[in-house]
C-alpha cells in the first residue's frame, strides 16, 4: 500500500528537506573558472552571457525565465563524465564533479518549474548524474545532495519521477552509514523503494502496456529517457552490493534485494 503524504513527510523530515541547502554548499565551491568552463559547453557559443547568467544563479540563487541561455550548457555539463579523461565538454576529477553536481542541482531545484521553463525530460538522468557526483564530493556533499532530493520528493510533481528520488536518496543515506544514518532509517527507506517500484511497474508499465518483466527494477522501465540507465546501475552496485560497510542483518537483506533488482 502507498505511503500517504504524511508519513512520507515524516520519513523525509529525518534529511531536514531544504530546496537550496546543496546550492549554497556549492557556492563557495564553484568558483568563476568552473562558471566559465560550464559556459563554454556549447562550443563557445554565447560564453559570456551564460557566464553572467550562470553568475547570477550561483551568487543569488535566482533563476532565469525560458530561454537558451543559460539552461543549454547547464543541460549539456549535466552530461558530463568527469572519470573519462576523453569527455567533453566538461573537466575531470573533482572540478568536473562540482560542475556537473551544479548543474544537475539546478535542474533539479527548478524540474518542472513554469517561471524557468525547467521541464527537463531527462529528469532521471539527471537524477543518477547527480547521486555519481555526489558520492564523488563527499559526505557533506552527500549530506545537503539529500536535503534538496527530499524537498524535490514533498515538492514533485511528476508523480512517475518518484521511484528515481526514493531510489537516489536510499543510494544517498546508504553511503552515510553508519555516520549519519542507522539501520531502522536504511530499513524505512528500502521499504519506500520498494513500495514506488512496485507502483511503477503495476500502475504505469499496466498503463502503457509495457511488459515489466522486460525490464530493469525501476531505472530501465522505458518511461523515461535512460540515456544514463548505466550510471544508475553502476552507482547501485558499488553502494549497496560491493560497498565494504557491514549493516544490520535485517537491513541487509533488503538492500540487497533492491541492489541485485537494480542491476539485474
Amino acid at each position: 500500500m502507498e505511503r500517504t503524504d504524511e508519513n512520507l513527510a515524516r520519513l523525509l523530515a529525518n534529511f531536514a528537506p531544504s530546496a537550496d541547502a546543496l546550492l549554497l554548499w556549492l557556492q563557495p565551491r564553484v568558483d568563476d573558472r568552473l562558471l566559465r568552463e560550464i559556459a563554454m559547453a556549447d562550443y563557445g557559443d554565447r560564453a559570456e552571457e551564460h557566464f553572467q547568467a550562470l553568475k547570477i544563479i550561483r551568487d543569488q540563487l535566482i533563476f532565469p525565465g525560458p530561454g537558451t541561455v543559460p539552461w543549454e550548457v547547464i543541460q549539456l555539463d549535466r552530461w558530463s563524465e568527469p572519470e573519462n579523461p576523453e569527455w567533453k565538454p566538461g573537466l575531470t576529477g573533482p572540478d568536473g564533479h562540482l560542475m556537473r553536481a551544479f548543474c544537475c542541482a539546478v535542474l533539479v531545484r527548478t524540474y518542472w518549474d513554469s517561471e524557468t521553463g525547467n521541464f527537463d525530460t531527462g529528469a532521471d538522468s539527471t537524477l543518477a548524474q547527480l547521486v555519481a557526483s555526489l558520492l564523488v564530493l563527499g559526505p557533506e556533499a552527500v549530506e545537503v545532495g539529500l536535503q534538496l532530493l527530499s524537498w524535490r520528493v514533498l515538492n514533485l510533481e511528476d508523480r512517475d519521477m518518484r521511484p528515481f528520488y526514493a531510489l537516489a536518496i536510499l543510494l544517498l543515506a546508504a553511503s552515510l552509514y553508519p555516520a549519519k544514518t542507522d539501520g531502522p532509517l536504511l530499513g524505512a527507506l528500502a521499504e519506500w523503494v520498494i513500495e514506488e517500484g512496485d507502483w511503477l511497474h503495476s500502475t504505469v508499465c499496466d498503463y502503457y502496456g509495457i511488459g515489466s518483466a522486460r525490464y530493469r527494477w525501476i531505472v530501465g522501465v522505458g518511461l523515461t529517457d535512460g540515456i544514463k540507465e548505466r550510471t544508475w546501475v553502476e552507482t547501485t552496485r558499488k553502494v549497496l552490493l560491493e560497498s565494504s560497510r557491514t549493516y544490520p542483518p535485517e537491513t541487509e537483506e533488503i538492500l540487497k534485494l533492491i541492489g541485485e533488482a537494480v542491476t539485474a
